[in-house]
């Protein structure tokens, strides 16, 4: 009994970790005037930003990207 109470703990903790990236996910697609419906239509049209020959790094992104911060400030 003790072990199942751990485990719906444990679930319980993942299932607020999660709320909380979804709902930082959506605050972050809402900074960039963007919806979970325009990342599906982006999918399904096959659309990539991945550059070709890509090694790494974030997709779509010039290495010498302005990256803002929250605070309004931004870094290079």
């Amino acid at each position: 009994m003790r072990t199942i109470r751990r485990g719906e703990r444990a679930a319980d903790k993942l299932e607020r970790e999660l709320h909380a990236f979804e709902a930082k996910l959506e605050e972050l697609l809402s900074s960039m005037g963007m919806t979970e419906a325009d990342l599906d239509a982006m999918e399904d049209d096959g659309s990539d930003e991945k550059d070709e020959g890509d090694e790494g790094g974030a997709a779509g992104m010039d290495s010498n990207a302005t990256i803002s911060k929250t605070d309004g400030t931004s870094s290079a």
